[in-house]
């Protein structure tokens, strides 16, 4: 994704704020979800199951709640993009 200069520095100086909010664990969701994408990426070019990169990439304490902080999260960077675009 290109973002046009004052649209990048926007976006990133609403994105350090949004991170910042109180959400629960919501910058260890941000860490986590990058390292989900490459996690899914290499294993579904190795043409490993969906279901199984979810299963083995969740830690023991993890439960669904990991996955729905995920979409929760990307959602809230497509507002946020959207948002500053649209400013």
């Amino acid at each position: 994704m290109h973002m046009p200069g004052t649209t990048a520095l926007k976006f990133q100086l609403y994105n350090s704020l949004f991170l910042q909010l109180p959400f629960t664990g919501i910058g260890e969701t941000g860490a986590r979800l990058t390292l989900f994408a490459q996690y899914c990426r290499r294993g579904l070019d190795e043409g490993k199951n969906p279901t199984q990169l979810i299963q083995d990439f969740l830690l023991p304490d993890d439960d669904i709640s990991l996955l729905f902080r995920f979409i929760q999260y990307a959602e809230r960077q497509v507002v946020l993009f959207d948002s500053v675009e649209d400013a």
